[in-house]
């Protein structure tokens, strides 16, 4: 047993499992639009190539997102975190570099923003085809890891600005504003997906047959 972490839920209070909340929503939805994508790929296989190719980089890409939320949603109760930072700090003061502790943690965060950086471009480009689609929740998904990274680094004054507000902390209000960015962005590229369904949906036999007639209709007149 660490001295600052035991297995269990690790903040029990409300506004907590509102984030965890958040978090199971954004993989719910996640989800549904990973297998919506699915069903698009499957139906547009033969009929529209390119978009069925586009519709299986959107559901590897929404994968990605349900499997992150479901991670950092178990992690938001259990606190790995925590854990990871005392095993860091044990092997600090075993190996005799606690005292640089704070040159290190400076560092640490430098690095978590040069990987979100990279991280995003990365994800960009993995996403190229679809970004104008994804945008939003590339965004969204790249300031939540960054943000949760940056926590995990326990550095003193980022605590302590993070912990500002009183009732109403600034870390709460960054969780949940990413996690609200997440959920927007599903629901706007599922609304945004119905609508391009209609105008990607091939013509039936029935419709060109009505087109027929209104055509021959229409030679006839003149």
């Amino acid at each position: 047993m660490l001295a600052r972490w035991h297995f269990g839920i690790g903040d029990p209070n409300a506004v907590a499992w509102v984030i965890v909340g958040g978090y199971l929503v954004s993989a719910v939805l996640a989800g549904i639009a990973c297998m919506a994508a699915r069903s698009r790929e499957s139906a547009l296989r033969l009929t529209k190539p390119m978009e069925a190719r586009d519709q299986r980089t959107m559901k590897r890409g929404w994968l990605f997102v349900t499997v992150t939320m479901v991670t950092l949603g178990i992690n938001k109760q259990l606190d790995l975190q925590t854990l990871l930072i005392e095993i860091a700090r044990r092997r600090a003061r075993a190996s005799g570099w606690y005292d640089r502790r704070r040159q290190y943690q400076e560092e640490f965060i430098a690095v978590v923003g040069l990987l979100g950086i990279i991280g995003t471009a990365l994800l960009a480009f993995s996403l190229r085809r679809v970004f104008k689609r994804m945008w939003l929740t590339i965004v969204g998904m790249c300031a939540l890891v960054a943000f949760v990274l940056i926590r995990a680094a326990s550095f003193h004054y980022v605590d302590r600005f993070l912990a500002l507000g009183g009732k109403i902390h600034v870390n709460w209000v960054l969780e949940l504003g990413s996690l609200t960015v997440i959920i927007a962005s599903v629901l706007i590229w599922q609304y945004g997906e119905r609508n391009r369904a209609g105008f990607l949906r091939p013509e039936s036999g029935a419709d060109r047959g009505v087109s027929v007639d209104v055509d021959e209709t229409a030679n006839a007149a003149v």
